[in-house]
């Protein structure tokens, strides 16, 4: 689907996916309630796993984002759950040690960090700026 028209689209066309594509639904907040609050809805939806980055504005230590992630996993729980660290949008880090933490307790976490790649696609980027990008990809990763 071309860029433009995906703006042309209205809700109820925008919900209509393909059975194979899969859809994470970020549900980062301010405060733990609202995080909580949003992966259930995600859950609810009809996701196939939640995201969550941690609290920009009000920094957490590494207990308050061991409860704060936590929190949101069993909100969303079975979903796959995802630790999604943006330090330069948090102002923070999330120390490896919290994910970690996060599995011990059975909670299905990845990190995703700046070892990971991030692929999104915005309104404006065309089919052929997505192909250009799958190409350069491709190409990086063959060596």
């Amino acid at each position: 689907m071309r860029a433009s028209a995906r703006v042309a689209l209205d809700v109820a066309e925008r919900r209509i996916r393909s059975p194979s594509t899969a859809v994470a639904v970020h549900a980062g907040a301010q405060s733990t309630a609202d995080t909580a609050a949003l992966a259930a809805h995600a859950a609810e939806i009809g996701a196939d796993a939640v995201a969550v980055i941690a609290p920009p504005y009000f920094a957490l230590d590494e207990v308050s984002q061991l409860e704060h992630f936590a929190a949101a996993a069993a909100a969303c729980a079975p979903l796959p759950f995802y630790v999604y660290e943006f330090a330069i949008t948090s102002g923070y880090a999330v120390p490896p040690a919290v994910v970690a933490r996060l599995r011990e307790q059975g909670v299905l976490a990845a990190g995703i960090s700046k070892t990971t790649v991030r692929l999104v696609t915005h309104l404006d980027v065309d089919d052929a700026g997505i192909d250009r990008a799958i190409a350069a990809i491709r190409a990086i990763a063959s060596g």
